[in-house]
């Protein structure tokens, strides 16, 4: 463990008159001096940190935490104020800047699989959170989140729902005689709003279900590798990701959509309990001027799941919804990119805690992070791993419903800026229809995106 005496940072640490937030904070341990605690419990990778985010010191060194100071490691690079301040209407420091990711691993569901005898003290929440961007950027908050809103959300089923010409042309293959089943057609809705997380090292890693315009339900080991203490290298979603038995390939219906960050609980990075194993990853909105879409992102097209909170007593799980819970996802003993659903578990599930499930349905690695869907399309928690000959995985008390609900944006988020299709208009495209083909060509050229739309509207119609 990398450690900076208290010589050396007392040498280091800037007087705070001297910090120039607008400048921004380097990394440089050399320059700023080491890791501090703040008075909010959060380790800054230094003082100027804190500081520039009204946060006073509490102690030089990292607070009292699994993490290692070697987290902190030393970087030139400035944070510049927009930075730092990115998430600050959530209440999110930033803490640090993460450059080594986890390794490939073969089967993320191994790393989740707990023995009957492994057993973590079910605890309130700690109101601990952390956030990692794709650039690396890590955030962390204790901000309490304060959600009235009442369970469960309302579903979308998306811009897909009507327009056929937004999915591309697929074949359809059945296969198996196992208690799962291949999705004959993962264009269907909810089907679409499930989706295969890519990685760095390849495809189909783990499985997202979008539960509102930007996010996507998943597991918290899905997006941070506790053995190695390190986040994982998560890249991309692909919506309705299936296998096209005529090209031997699988292919993105809908598209993909990079990712912008991941937030999870705090629990889970520095203790892996299982009970708050549960993240939200959310996505970079891409362009459709097919559409009408300066910015699309993947719940736009796709639609996204309900969710709400688990009812449950001291005595554990009392909710009935569980009894018809499916789990739909991207397994590695299918083919790569092939979907497949359990349909309803048998027997049903059973509470293991006052939020955590045992359930019977056949799973395997890659279809971590699969949300646990009612028959209603609510997603009350998501599938972990394996544990003592059943299936186990969190779901989401009151306190974890607000985060997840804060986290995906549901409270905030407007209607898709998209113009609806029906409402093109042929002034949109002023091409004569005959005439000189020069002169269409140029129009076309000069309205591509009008024509485009009265194009697409056209040829959808009967």
């Amino acid at each position: 463990m990398i450690r900076i005496g208290s010589l050396l940072a007392a040498s280091f640490t800037l007087a705070r008159a001297d910090y120039n937030c607008s400048a921004g904070c380097s990394l440089d341990a050399l320059v700023m001096g080491p890791a501090v605690c703040g008075s909010d419990g959060l380790t800054y990778a230094n003082e100027c940190l804190a500081w520039c985010q009204g946060i006073e010191l509490d102690s030089l060194g990292p607070c009292e935490s699994l993490l290692e100071e070697s987290a902190f490691v030393m970087n030139s690079e400035v944070i510049d104020e927009a930075t730092i301040t990115r998430f600050a209407d959530e209440e999110f420091r930033f803490v640090t800047k993460r450059t080594r990711y986890a390794k490939k691993i073969e089967n993320l569901e191994n790393m989740s699989a707990f023995d009957d005898e492994y057993e973590v003290e079910e605890t309130g929440i700690d109101r601990h959170y952390v956030r990692i961007t794709s650039d690396g950027y890590e955030y962390a908050s204790r901000y309490s989140l304060l959600n009235e809103t009442l369970g469960p959300t309302t579903l979308y089923k998306g811009l897909a729902d009507g327009y056929e010409f937004i999915v591309k042309n697929r074949n359809l293959i059945i296969i198996g005689n196992d208690t799962r089943s291949a999705v004959p057609d993962t264009t269907l809705y909810p089907f679409r709003a499930i989706g295969a997380s890519d990685y760095r090292w390849g495809n189909n890693s783990c499985t997202a279900t979008m539960i509102s315009r930007t996010s996507a339900l998943t597991a918290a080991h899905c997006v941070w590798n506790y053995n190695e203490g390190r986040p994982m290298p998560i890249t991309r979603i692909a919506p309705g990701r299936y296998f096209d038995s005529e090209s031997n390939q699988h292919l993105e219906p809908f598209g993909m959509w990079e990712v912008d960050y991941a937030t999870a609980f705090g629990e889970y990075r520095e203790t892996r309990n299982r009970y708050f194993d549960m993240a939200v990853v959310t996505y970079k909105p891409i362009s459709r001027p097919d559409l009408g879409c300066d910015e699309v992102y993947p719940g736009d097209i796709v639609g996204y799941v309900a969710i709400d909170s688990i009812v449950s007593s001291s005595n554990g799980v009392i909710d009935p919804r569980i009894a018809d819970i499916t789990i739909t996802g991207y397994p590695y003993d299918f083919r790569r990119g092939e979907m497949t659903t359990s349909g309803p578990c048998s027997p049903p599930a059973r509470s293991n805690g006052a939020h955590y499930l045992r359930y019977y349905c056949d799973t395997a690695g890659g279809m971590s992070g699969s949300a646990l869907l009612t028959k209603e399309n609510i997603a009350l928690g998501n599938h972990a791993g394996g544990s003592g000959g059943a299936n186990v995985g969190p779901v989401m008390s009151k306190d974890m419903f607000d985060a997840v609900y804060t986290w995906a944006g549901l409270g905030t988020q407007s209607q898709v800026g998209c113009r609806p299709i029906d409402n093109v208009s042929e002034k949109d495209c002023p091409c004569p229809s005959g005439g000189n083909p020069w002169n269409q060509i140029i129009c076309w050229f000069l309205n591509i995106q009008g024509c485009i739309r009265v194009a697409r509207q056209n040829a959808s119609r009967p």
